[in-house]
């Protein structure tokens, strides 16, 4: 083989690598492109998050003391059928 068909090789396998290293930044940009897109659309929603966080830790403070108020509420039903049963023991076996 001759050094100018060396050289022609060359020259084609780097032209084909030039095609192929194209060819992939063509699809980096697009998918640069599409998260470009989705970053856009999640900016407002965040700011629109952040608007709605005092609400949540509202709505987080509100359960929390309504779970309280059940468990005070079973517990003091609780005591009072304990001190009921014990109380209906004692009256029934003493008549």
């Amino acid at each position: 083989m001759s050094d100018l068909d060396q050289i022609s090789l060359e020259i084609g396998k780097l032209r084909a690598d030039n095609d192929e290293a194209k060819s992939q930044r063509r699809d980096m940009s697009e998918k640069l492109e599409k998260l470009n897109t989705a970053i856009n659309l999640l900016v407002p929603m965040a700011k629109e998050i952040e608007n709605i966080k005092p609400q949540i830790n509202d709505y987080k403070k509100m359960k929390n003391r309504g779970i309280g108020i059940l468990i005070g509420v079973a517990l003091a039903a609780g005591s009072s059928g304990a001190i009921l049963t014990k109380f209906l023991q004692s009256f029934t076996a003493s008549h």
